[in-house]
C-alpha cells in the first residue's frame, strides 16, 4: 500500500494525547451506514475519515476475513498512514463523553471503541455547529435510530487513539 493518502492533522487540534482528526461538515452531516459486514469496523471507520480509500478498504475488508483487526494493528495502520506512534489510550465512558463534549473541536473527529469479549471501534464527531454525532459505519444507523447509542452505553473499557 503507497503511503501518499495523507490527511493533514492540525496541530492547534491536539489536546493532551489524544488525537483529533479534521472531517468537514459535509461528511459529517451526510453520513450514512456503509455496510454490515461483520468485524470490518476499522476499514469502514479509515474510509469515513477519508484515510483509506473505497479499494484500500475493501482488500483490507477481503484479508480480514470475518476476524477483524486487533488493536495493536490498529495502531500501527495509523503510525503507517501518518508518520507518528499512534496507541490507544484506555478510558472510562464518563471521559469519553466528558472529553466530546468539552474538547472535541468542530468538524473533528476522535478514533474510539470499547472492547469486552469482542472490540468495536467507532467515531465520535462534532458538527460544526457544535452536535456530537456518532459515526458508525457497521453496527446501527444512528439517524433512523436514536436508540443505537445503547450499544455503546456501559462496556467494560473505552479507547480513544492518541499519540
Amino acid at each position: 500500500m503507497a503511503n501518499d493518502m495523507k490527511v493533514e492533522v492540525d496541530e492547534e487540534f491536539r489536546i493532551g494525547e489524544v488525537r483529533q482528526f479534521p472531517m468537514s461538515t459535509d461528511n459529517i452531516r451526510k453520513f450514512s451506514r456503509i455496510n454490515s459486514t461483520t468485524y470490518d469496523c476499522v476499514p469502514t471507520a479509515l474510509a469515513i475519515m477519508g484515510l483509506i480509500n473505497t479499494t484500500s478498504a475493501d482488500l483490507l475488508r477481503i484479508v480480514i476475513d470475518g476476524v477483524g483487526i486487533m488493536k495493536p494493528g490498529v495502531e500501527r495502520i495509523f503510525s503507517y498512514l501518518l508518520g507518528e506512534n499512534f496507541k490507544f489510550f484506555i478510558v472510562s465512558q464518563l471521559y469519553l463523553e466528558e472529553y466530546c463534549l468539552k474538547y472535541l473541536k468542530p468538524n473533528h473527529v476522535v478514533f474510539c471503541g470499547y472492547g469486552d469479549v469482542e472490540s468495536h471501534v467507532y467515531l465520535i464527531g462534532k458538527s460544526f455547529d457544535g452536535r456530537i454525532v456518532l459515526l458508525d459505519g457497521t453496527v446501527c444507523d444512528i439517524t433512523n435510530n436514536p436508540s443505537c447509542y445503547d450499544i455503546y452505553k456501559g462496556k467494560k473499557q473505552y479507547y480513544l487513539l492518541g499519540i
